[in-house]
């Protein structure tokens, strides 16, 4: 989308009847409440992709009218399904502790993750690696007489 905001497209203008109805909304909100990913949700209710984007667009532009409305029934049906999600994951953790201690290193990677004191050493080596190469830029350049 442009830098230029776009009109309000729920302003009232004369033209066609807009595609987003409640009864989208309704079968949209359903699809995420069930964990499907937005662009599955777009075509599944017959729009693009990029339109579903636009569309949430619209609704953090425009806070009020049926934009604003889909906007906030999305990030709500999306919000259920992660707290239902966790729910299960945290009821089947009581069987299988692997389950959590997963979750746990995607969720908080940085603590959990399986591979964070590997990714601290790549990190040390990277950084030696750009001191050097910078030396080594120095010394081309003090030996060509480039700035």
């Amino acid at each position: 989308m442009s830098s230029i905001t776009p009109l309000n497209p729920d302003d009232g203008r004369p033209g066609r009847p807009p595609k987003l109805t409640t009864a989208l909304i309704l079968k949209a909100a359903a699809l995420l409440y069930e964990g499907n990913f937005r662009c599955d949700v777009a075509r599944a209710v017959g729009i693009a992709p990029d339109t579903f984007g636009r569309w949430m667009q619209y609704g953090r532009l425009y806070p009020d009218g049926i934009y604003a409305t889909f906007r906030r029934v999305v990030l709500s049906s999306e919000a259920q399904f992660k707290t239902r999600a966790v729910g299960a994951i945290t009821a089947a953790a009581k069987h299988d502790p692997w389950l959590m201690l997963t979750f746990l290193e995607r969720k908080y990677p940085q603590q959990f993750g399986k591979y964070r004191g590997e990714l601290g050493e790549l990190k040390r080596r990277i950084s030696k690696r750009e001191k050097e190469l910078a030396e080594l830029v120095a010394l081309v350049r003090e030996g060509t007489g480039s700035q």
